[in-house]
């Protein structure tokens, strides 16, 4: 899936909220995107493309077990 920074922004809230486009594209300057969010500088401005995950992958659970 491939979106603007705008529409990024209305999609996936930080911390609950909505944040502008410019927050965003901060965002992607600074590489601090999720790891299968993808940013691209073109000369248009910014795209953000985000891998979908292996299907095996979505129903992963981990369970953690404390050391005895």
């Amino acid at each position: 899936m491939i979106l603007t920074p705008l529409q990024y922004a209305n999609m996936f809230p930080r911390n609950g909220r909505i944040v502008c486009a410019e927050t965003i594209k901060n965002l992607c300057r600074n590489n601090q995107l999720p790891t299968n969010h993808i940013a691209h500088k073109l000369s248009a401005g910014w795209i953000i493309e985000i891998q979908e995950l292996p299907k095996e992958w979505q129903n992963f659970e981990i369970l953690l077990k404390p050391k005895k």
